[in-house]
């Protein structure tokens, strides 16, 4: 049942004259009344709904000087879900209790619930504001992506909820990369969140290997590789238990001879002189030869070794005032790196 006010208001110092109206669900006025200026009428309709749900109510009043609508939108509540939870996480056991409130007239509902696993129904009939509490307990045989389904469905209304979570097999925590040069420390832990299997777990390219865990152990990784071939680099990690795959994806570059920095020390109108900073990131003693392009010639050396870091001092000259783009090159027989910068003669 719903009590609606209803408020005809002139605003107008004039009579205005037969005033009617009707409104949804056939509530009309039974007589027409005149109102006189700045004058008000006040009703109130009652209406016994028959089912819960979103409910429109509008009512259009009448009078010889016109016309004019106006409506509400309400919801009836009815058969609700409340107070979803998972009360209990362990391995591939799962604990959900949730109320089922009826807040309308008393109804009987099938109260089913689906978790892809099994399907549970029971039908019971709710009093006017009564509510019950359902329990439930599931032992997943597989672990992923899952989703609870609750539905109430009486003569003439259904309501639906639906919990979404993730049943992880494994996860790969902690996950850590330390570089040095070109060895890099790839550290992380495994940990076995299913019932106690085995557990595969590589580094792609590196190293493939599996270890038996129980359920919530944790096993500690820590692997180095050497990398030899300079470029960018991708690593996944990947841990897998029954059909989850938990996976890292870390990028990272290899540079083992690099142009560490490049400056220009000094420009005036005829030369300059540029600070090449050449690092060596490997463990052994390396050859390279460096360009460096001008624009007005190319400057090339003979073979310098480096241990760990190197200074070079170049100096260059030009016929012209203007801005020039020198590129300078590094390489030996396996690395190579580049650099550009500006340097403006006047």
């Amino acid at each position: 049942m719903r009590t609606f006010e209803f408020i005809i208001e002139n605003d107008v110092s004039d009579t205005i004259y037969n005033v009617t109206w009707n409104c949804s669900d056939g509530l009309d006025s039974i007589y027409s009344t005149d109102l006189e200026g700045n004058q008000s009428l006040y009703d109130y309709l009652q209406h016994n709904y028959s089912s819960p749900g979103q409910k429109t109510f509008g009512c259009t009043v009448v009078s010889n000087d016109g016309a004019e609508s106006k409506a509400i939108v309400f919801t009836l509540n009815g058969l609700e879900i409340e107070n979803f939870d998972i009360l209990s996480n362990n391995a591939s056991w799962r604990v959900v209790s949730y109320d089922v409130r009826n807040y309308f007239i008393p109804m009987e509902t099938n109260i089913s619930m689906d978790d892809g696993a099994a399907e549970y129904s029971r039908v019971t009939t709710l009093a006017s504001n009564e509510n019950i509490f359902v329990f439930a307990e599931q032992n997943f045989s597989s672990d992923g992506s899952k989703t609870f389904t609750i539905s109430l469905n009486s003569e003439n209304y259904t309501n639906d909820y639906a919990e979404a979570f993730s049943l992880e097999g494994v996860s790969i925590e902690n996950y850590n990369r330390h570089s040095s040069g070109t060895d890099q420390i790839f550290s992380f832990d495994v940990r076995n969140n299913w019932n106690p299997s085995v557990v595969v777990w590589n580094i792609s390219g590196v190293l493939s290997n599996s270890s038996s865990l129980d359920n919530d152990e944790l096993l500690m990784v820590i692997v180095e590789n050497n990398y030899t071939v300079q470029g960018k680099k991708q690593a996944i990690i990947t841990a897998r238990s029954s059909s989850y795959e938990d996976t890292i994806t870390d990028y990272f570059l290899i540079q083992p001879l690099l142009i560490q920095s490049l400056i220009t020390l000094s420009e005036d109108d005829s030369e300059a002189v540029s600070e090449l900073i050449v690092e060596n990131t490997i463990n052994n003693t390396q050859q390279f030869s460096w360009r460096l392009d001008t624009q007005e010639e190319n400057i090339t050396s003979n073979l310098i070794n480096v241990s760990d870091n190197i200074f070079v001092y170049i100096g260059s000259e030009y016929n012209d005032e203007g801005v020039y783009n020198i590129r300078l090159n590094i390489n030996n027989t396996n690395y190579n790196d580049s650099e550009k910068r500006g340097v403006v003669i006047s």
